[in-house]
């Protein structure tokens, strides 16, 4: 029974120690685990931080080089056409995300038919003030007080189409106009759709606002009075995105740009994705999830740039690490408990071994223990032949021998005896 309940014993710890192992080798998996992907978390924050910032910068750059085109307006009286398309196209040779550069003119009804006949006779044939009809197509602008129209624009390849086009006759369009006249600040539009490009390009426009010189802006009125018109940058929002990074570039992460001042279904600017699973993602979504986000002030506007890593960029900062520690550890395990087994084997045999020559012994010391002999001097009387026990009395050598040997006496005559005792027989 103690044996048995020693391997019960046993087997508990056996089974104890494998699964504190056990517990072990998955602690130190998930431990190593989320050390990397703390790294590549870590790895992450600091590449969007740097490629936000980027963004962010070349959105000024653009910002900056519209508003040096407004500087060239202000201080150019009467700039001509052939003045305009020298400045612009400077800007334009170091600002590939900008599809054109325009030069938008405060017109009056009084002064269209004027502004229209002197395009034609600059060449342009066809020349007029435009706007779209409710299915996207351009035509005739219709009569208003005041227009503001696209009168130069560079570069006129691919941009022609935009050429009289009344940017006060889309709603998008006026609210920025209306706020880059009554404030005097550089402002962006919302996202439009661009007159020159039928393809799907997210565009926005930048509004320099230009008054005329001499004139006191003080009040909101003074600003709406003096303006003459706006110095344009037409901006495709990809082409920024892609102007410092390759196509290639953003395969480890996925880009979205969100207007946060426009309505919720107006708010995505530009989106780079890379992984197929995250393209249906709200943008609440991805704010739930592990990214990197920006927000910043740009022409008027709050935008927000979220980035978030894709799969390839997980699976490049995967290593083998955990893996072979838990394989080691799990490994450790079973040389342990094969150890133990082992040393448990070795001293079940050693234990039985030990109890035998125990039960050996102590059957051999029973047999001792039943067996009486007499050893060493025994006091014996000459004559009577009666022997001397250990408290001092004598006794008769049949009596003493049954008390000291286990030795069964029966009484008889030998033949000397019978002779001497016994002559007649």
């Amino acid at each position: 029974m103690k044996t048995l309940m020693s391997s019960k014993n046993h087997r508990v710890f056996i089974a104890g120690v494998f699964i504190a192992c056990l517990a072990l080798s998955f602690v130190g998996f998930n431990t190593v685990r989320n050390w990397e992907r703390a790294r590549a978390e870590f790895n992450f924050e600091r590449l969007a931080a740097n490629r936000a910032n980027q963004i962010i910068k070349n959105f000024s750059e653009y910002q900056r080089a519209v508003q040096f085109v407004g500087g060239f307006l202000e201080n150019t009286v009467g700039a001509s056409r052939k003045e305009f398309k020298g400045v612009a196209e400077k800007i334009l040779a170091t600002h590939p995300g900008m599809q054109a550069i325009s030069w938008n003119l405060r017109i009056r009804d009084n002064q269209r038919i004027l502004y229209e006949n002197a395009g034609r006779n600059e060449g342009f044939r066809n020349f007029q003030f435009t706007e779209r009809d409710p299915e996207g197509m351009l035509v005739r602008a219709h009569t208003r007080p005041e227009y503001v129209v696209v009168y130069y624009i560079e570069p006129m390849e691919g941009n022609l189409e935009a050429l009289g086009f009344d940017v006060a006759s889309d709603r998008k369009r006026l609210d920025s106009i209306e706020k880059a006249r009554d404030t005097g600040e550089i402002i962006i539009t919302e996202k439009i759709n661009l007159v020159q490009t039928r393809e799907e390009h997210p565009g926005v426009l930048i509004l320099y606002p230009i008054y005329k010189r001499g004139g006191v802006l003080g009040t909101q009125e003074d600003r709406r009075m003096f303006l003459e018109g706006f110095a344009t940058g037409v901006l495709h929002i990809d082409r920024v995105f892609q102007e410092f990074y390759s196509k290639r570039s953003w395969e480890l992460m996925n880009a979205y740009l969100y207007d946060e001042s426009a309505n919720s279904e107006n708010q995505l600017l530009y989106q780079i994705i890379s992984d197929s699973l995250t393209a249906m993602q709200s943008k609440h979504q991805l704010e739930t999830g592990f990214h990197w986000v920006t927000p910043f002030e740009v022409g008027g506007r709050n935008w927000k740039i979220i980035l978030t890593p894709t799969n390839l960029f997980w699976k490049s900062h995967e290593s083998k690490q955990a893996w072979i520690i838990l394989a080691g550890m799990l490994l450790f395990t079973f040389f342990l408990i094969f150890y133990l087994q082992r040393t448990y084997g070795y001293t079940m045999i050693l234990e039985r071994e030990i109890s035998e020559r125990k039960r050996t012994e102590v059957e051999l010391q029973k047999s001792l223990d039943e067996i009486k002999t007499l050893r060493g001097i025994i006091p014996i009387c000459s004559y009577c032949k009666k022997i001397r026990n250990d408290e001092g009395y004598w006794e008769q050598v049949d009596v003493y021998i049954r008390k000291h040997s286990e030795a069964l006496l029966t009484h008889g005559i030998c033949q000397d005896c019978v002779k001497k005792y016994y002559p007649d027989l």
